[in-house]
């Protein structure tokens, strides 16, 4: 039997040898902004399917108007066709429309079983074919080397299954779940690799190689400079790093995060990490941390309100802000009157808009101006409803209980209201409901 190997490799090495020390320079968001890592090892690596470009318009002007006579999948091997025909929405009998055929390659990439669709038109049969090349499937998963942590542990919560189509993004996913549960644990400079073996069926066996780093703990109080408002000590009660604590890069991460989040709701909006470092002691197994930040000046709201609204009128929306003028600034009031303001345009069905708060400031005065910068989008409709899971359920049964029909205005309290209808029914362990892109811009798929 032919087989294809595939060998990859991911290495996390949080800390160096004996006194390593990891430094953020000055940011305005903190140590948290670290750029992802390939699980190929290379910062520059994307992992992405191979995507054949759709049908060209200037190659298919000659085709609109003609009557498709049939529409087929070619090249399926391991995924069965009934798995995918909801996904092509041109049908035998439809006019040649580009952009529907569009929509449908699009769709066929979004089922995550292909590496590869390529839309195919014969104008003298008429006949319209989706050629598909299948990602492998995973016939087995395999750990090897892991001693502290047992596979059972990995197997639940890894994107890449048996049985499920390989993903290059998955199985990213699967090495940071594998790196963040030995993190967990304490053992940060765990590596991680990897090999495929690919059968002539296209079918997959995955290798997870293991290295186990050693546990590390926190020396002592992490180290504080440059606080004036707060002390040292209140920067470091939200801090999960603590002395005798295991050390994990992760964690510490979301420290900075939770650091500038404490002064950012005091009202210091220009605060920011200007460094931090890790030292590692080798022979003791342990680190020292320590963090520099600056704080900048105390704001206080010299005005709120909010700009590009034409749906609700400005007094509607400044009921839901909740971020008052004269206040100290605060971000957390700032995102939940955002998150607000949303809610009442997601329940008139404008689920597509975006909301930017507008900051400026004025240092020298220690006041800020806030505006809510909205671009509202179109309107969206409910396209399909699909319903599915159901056993021994009939469709019927929970189609009636849910408030909104195809073809009515998207209202997100009705989406809401249905699924906790549905729930009440009595026999439904879970309700998930979906937003997917429907057969238009302006419609949506549930």
């Amino acid at each position: 039997m032919n087989r294809t190997v595939i060998t990859g490799i991911i290495i996390t090495a949080v800390l160096g040898a004996a006194a390593h020390a990891q430094t953020l320079r000055e940011s305005g968001v903190g140590a948290s902004s670290a750029a992802p890592r390939s699980p190929r090892g290379s910062e520059d690596d994307t992992l992405l399917p191979l995507v054949a470009d759709p049908l060209e318009r200037d190659a298919t002007d000659d085709f609109a108007g003609l009557i498709i006579s049939g529409v087929d999948i070619e090249g399926l091997r391991n995924v069965r066709y009934g798995s995918v025909k909801s996904a092509i929405k041109v049908r035998k009998g439809d006019p040649y429309d580009q952009d529907r055929i569009n929509a449908d390659f699009k769709a066929l990439l979004d089922t995550g079983y292909f590496d590869d669709v390529m839309p195919v038109f014969e104008p003298t049969s008429r006949t319209l074919v989706y050629r598909v090349v299948e990602k492998a499937q995973i016939r087995q998963v395999e750990f090897r080397g892991n001693v502290k942590v047992k596979s059972g542990k990995f197997k639940d919560d890894l994107p890449l299954k048996k049985d499920e189509w390989f993903d290059e993004v998955k199985l990213r996913d699967s090495i940071n779940k594998i790196l963040a549960k030995y993190d967990e644990l304490g053992y940060s400079d765990t590596t991680v690799e990897y090999e495929q073996i690919t059968d002539d069926a296209n079918k997959m066996h995955l290798v997870f190689l293991i290295t186990e780093g050693k546990r590390v703990t926190v020396a002592s109080k992490p180290a504080v400079h440059g606080t004036k408002y707060f002390s040292a000590g209140k920067v470091r009660s939200v801090m999960e790093t603590k002395r005798k604590k295991v050390y994990r890069e992760s964690v510490l991460r979301e420290d900075m995060d939770r650091i500038l989040t404490l002064y950012r709701n005091a009202g210091f909006y220009d605060a920011v990490i200007t460094t931090w470092t890790v030292v590692r002691d080798d022979p003791r197994q342990s680190v020292e941390v320590s963090v520099s930040l600056r704080e900048g000046p105390r704001y206080r709201v010299r005005s709120v309100g909010v700009r590009g609204n034409t749906v609700f009128s400005e007094r509607q929306l400044m009921k839901h802000v909740v971020l008052r003028r004269g206040a100290v600034y605060n971000q957390r009031l700032v995102d939940e009157s955002r998150m607000f303001i949303a809610e009442q345009y997601a329940d008139r069905g404008y689920i597509k808009l975006r909301i930017d708060p507008d900051i400026v400031k004025s240092p020298a005065e220690g006041l800020i101006d806030v505006v809510f910068a909205i671009v509202e989008g179109d309107l969206v409709y409910v396209d399909r409803i699909y319903i599915t899971g159901m056993k021994a359920t009939r469709e019927n049964v929970i189609r009636r209980e849910v408030l909104l029909r195809e073809g009515d205005v998207f209202s997100a309290s009705r989406l809401r209201r249905s699924q906790e209808r549905i729930m009440n029914l009595g026999f439904m362990d879970d309700v998930r409901i979906d937003l997917q892109p429907g057969g238009a811009e302006d419609r949506m798929d549930l």
